[in-house]
């Protein structure tokens, strides 16, 4: 995750800046999304298996400085569309960067850390934005909650099981019960 999020710093990417990531349902997607957050940043999550067209949108409306992944360079989303960087060049890019650089990057709670978008059902998708207070409050919950329980029950080898069936772009933050 740090060296994903160096990379980013090598790029440009600034504090507040949004990152499209748009991976397959890999460990990629996980350790991008935490790397775009390390950075200050904002992470837009762009599924690839939505239809084209809902791409374009959230691409255009959401104006990330980069996106990362490799399927939407391929997809022809070409020169006109923002930067797309795949991970092992980001990976590369990070290489010369601090640790330090990242210790500066740390977000406030009103800060962004990501935007999703509706379903669309009203017409044109809307974008949501949730800062790293909600983001941490989810958090604080799952863990309260999910995870915590969980330990407490471990198997006799130490195993924990914990089933995550939410996309990365699916939002709970919202969600009554967390608050």
């Amino acid at each position: 995750v740090q060296a994903l999020a160096k990379g980013l710093l090598a790029s440009g990417v600034e504090p507040g800046d949004r990152v499209a990531v748009a991976l397959p349902r890999t460990a990629d997607v996980v350790a991008a999304a935490l790397a775009v957050l390390a950075a200050g940043a904002v992470y837009i999550p762009v599924d690839l298996s939505y239809p084209e067209e809902r791409i374009r949108i959230i691409l255009e409306d959401g104006a990330p400085a980069v996106v990362i992944s490799g399927a939407l360079a391929a997809g022809g989303h070409g020169p006109e569309g923002p930067r797309t960087l795949d991970v092992d060049t980001l990976l590369a890019a990070g290489a010369g960067i601090a640790d330090a650089a990242l210790a500066q990057r740390r977000p406030a709670a009103g800060d962004l850390a990501y935007v999703l978008y509706t379903s669309g059902s009203t017409g044109r998708p809307k974008w949501v934005a949730v800062p790293h207070g909600a983001l941490a409050n989810l958090y604080r919950h799952h863990h309260r909650t999910l995870y915590a329980p969980r330990f407490e029950a471990a198997g006799a080898d130490g195993t924990v099981s914990v089933a995550h069936i939410a996309g990365l772009g699916f939002d709970a933050a919202w969600d009554p019960m967390l608050w």
